[in-house]
């Protein structure tokens, strides 16, 4: 008897998150490039969506009419992406201090890269990628999804 009820509670949360009732909380980032441009402003994720700290979010048209990406202060099925192949990076450069003759530079990087893919309408399934020109669109080939990168935390630090 035990056993079915914990399948059950298993099934039951395996729905939840499969259907993106969980939030995952909030996460501020540093920068956001979508196909290695950076996005003005701040942003913060919280899958499903993507918000700019002045409150706007990434967008699709959910109606089907174009495949064009555009930023709203609406929330709603829109503004609900997929975060696919998502991958952990840390970055370590190091370069010159300018103001003091004989210093260095560190900074380190951390962050994730992925995808977004649409996920309602007609575009659903549909990956966020860029146009020649620059703009964002909706696109239906994996190859030529933009490589979106969030990036956490940077660090700075000087030394002789």
């Amino acid at each position: 008897m035990s056993n079915r009820i914990l399948l059950g509670a298993s099934a039951a949360l395996a729905v939840l998150l499969l259907s993106g009732s969980i939030k995952i909380s909030e996460v501020n980032l540093e920068s956001m490039e979508v196909g290695g441009v950076t996005v003005p402003g701040k942003w913060k994720t919280s899958s499903p969506t993507v918000q700019s700290t002045e409150g706007k979010y990434l967008a699709y048209e959910v109606a089907g009419d174009s495949p064009r990406v555009y930023f709203t202060k609406e929330k709603g099925p829109y503004t609900a992406w997929a975060f696919v192949d998502r991958k952990p990076f840390t970055n370590h450069s190091l370069g010159h201090y300018d103001r003091a003759p004989g210093w260095g530079l560190s900074v380190d990087e951390e962050g994730f890269t992925l995808r977004l893919r649409a996920t309602e309408g007609p575009f659903r399934g549909w990956y966020l990628s860029r146009t020649k020109k620059g703009d964002l669109v909706l696109t239906k080939e994996a190859d030529r999804a933009a490589e979106v990168k969030f990036l956490l935390k940077r660090t700075k630090s000087k030394f002789k």
